[in-house]
């Protein structure tokens, strides 16, 4: 607890309680709460623009790569839901893409701090959602290779 950050209410965090049991999924998730973490010490921090913009960009290109790991493995486990999950990460890229744009445009730090929030929100929300839906449902089915 050295920079007093650690256990903040809000802060997004790591915990065995989401390991789903498949390896490349929870190193995944796990470096996933790493970054979130990076991004929320930066924004508290007040970094500027193009220190937000390249974790932002960063958090989203390893959320894209992987949604498409979690597919196919979700698809190998015989997970009922893989076409739900599958066409909830094709309309989360798209949010994912626009905020970007915004992002991109936004001037004001009120406005790049905002759209960075977004996505930081839209993709932890996911997360603890997908993890909570599929974590019982995978751990019985492992994917067969």
């Amino acid at each position: 607890m050295a920079n007093g950050r650690e256990r903040q209410p809000g802060r997004a965090e790591w915990s065995e309680l989401l390991r789903i049991g498949i390896e490349g999924i929870d190193e995944d998730h796990h470096r996933f709460f790493s970054m979130i973490r990076d991004l929320d010490n930066a924004l508290m921090d007040r970094k500027d623009k193009p220190e937000i913009e390249r974790l932002v960009t960063s958090i989203v290109e390893d959320s894209v790569r992987h949604f498409e790991n979690e597919e196919k493995i979700l698809a190998q486990s015989g997970y009922p839901h893989a076409a739900r999950n599958a066409a909830l990460h094709g309309k989360i890229n798209g949010e994912l893409a626009e905020l970007m744009r915004e992002f991109g445009g936004a001037t004001l730090s009120a406005e790049w701090m905002g759209k960075a929030l977004q996505i930081r929100e839209i993709l932890v929300n996911h997360c603890l959602e997908e993890i909570a839906k599929s974590r019982d449902f995978v751990r019985k089915h492992p994917p067969s290779p």
